[in-house]
Formats: structure tokens, C-alpha cells, sequence
């Protein structure tokens, strides 16, 4: 598990998961063992979203951008940045 956000997040992530709640979803993450699971589990906590500008281009190959959450007991879905997502799991964007 890596490090929090910084304190400059826009999200303020640092502040709404301490380290308990991280490995609390840690561990569960990595003891599936099963790669298909795995990556259920992380689908299954991101979220399309619309920004409200987009300047698109006609020939533009630009994803849509996600939200990203994170559960935590009796907080229930909290919204993270991607960096604290990826630390938390322990996984690179690649796999996002």
C-alpha cells in the first residue's frame, strides 16, 4: 500500500481515509487471488462522469473521465482521487 494524496488534493482524500480504512480495503482486495474478481472490484468502484466544459475535437480519441470510490464500513462509498485509489489497491493506472 502506497502513500495518501497529498495535502493539496482538490478531494481532500488524506482527510476522509485514514490508514485503518485503507487496509481494511487492502487486503480484502488482494486476498481474491483471482485477477477476473479483481478487476470487478475495481470496476465496480469507478464511475463515468460528464464534466460540465469539454471542448472535443471531431477525430478525438480522449476517454471519458471517471470517479473514483472507495467503501469504508459504516462511511459507506467515499469519493477519492485517482492517486489515492491506486495507492490504496496498490495497482498502476495501467490497470485502471
Amino acid at each position: 500500500m502506497g502513500p495518501p494524496c497529498s495535502d493539496r488534493c482538490r478531494l481532500k482524500c488524506f482527510e476522509k481515509m485514514d490508514v485503518d480504512n485503507r487496509k481494511n480495503i487492502f487486503k480484502p482486495y488482494w486476498e481474491m487471488g483471482d485477477l477476473q474478481r479483481q478487476r470487478a472490484f475495481i470496476l465496480s468502484r469507478m464511475t463515468p462522469i460528464q464534466p460540465k466544459y469539454r471542448h472535443e475535437k471531431a477525430d478525438s480519441c480522449r476517454r471519458l473521465n471517471n470517479a473514483f470510490y472507495l467503501g469504508s464500513g459504516t462511511k459507506g462509498r467515499i469519493r477519492v482521487c485517482k492517486y489515492l485509489f491506486m495507492s490504496a489497491l496498490d495497482i498502476s493506472s495501467r490497470i485502471i
